[in-house]
């Protein structure tokens, strides 16, 4: 009995589940976009073949002097385009982000106190008797 599923098909599968590879970016890009993985590969304009090789790569460094020449490498040798791979992963990291942002009481209020377009009541009245 002969397997359809080749060595870096199942290797490229484990990848998805681990952080640090472009399998599991790839997976929560998909997941949070609600697409399938050719849709995410469209995306990125990666051929169809070359998903599990680029699933098998590890992600970009995020410092500003590895990131372009990593996303360069990684481009060429699956064959995505590099601009879009680099915009797919700042989005994975602005996802990731914002999943790990715990805002606390104080800054909550600050947030609100920058939405507001004018002082509460309160602080008007008072700032006007000084």
């Amino acid at each position: 009995m002969t397997s359809d599923v080749s060595g870096i098909e199942i290797l490229s599968r484990k990848a998805s589940k681990r952080e640090g590879f472009l399998g599991s970016l790839l997976l929560t890009i998909a997941a949070e976009s609600q697409v399938s993985m050719s849709d995410v590969a469209s995306r990125i304009k990666c051929p169809p073949e070359n998903l599990s090789i680029l699933s098998l790569c590890k992600t970009p460094r995020e410092a500003a002097e590895y990131f372009a020449s990593d996303i360069r490498k990684i481009s060429e040798y699956s064959g995505c385009d590099g601009g879009e791979l680099a915009n797919l992963v700042r989005e994975y990291q602005a996802i990731r982000a914002m999943r790990d942002f715990e805002p606390t009481v104080s800054s909550h209020e600050t947030m609100l106190m920058a939405a507001r377009d004018k002082k509460p009541r309160s602080q008007v009245d008072d700032d006007s008797h000084e």
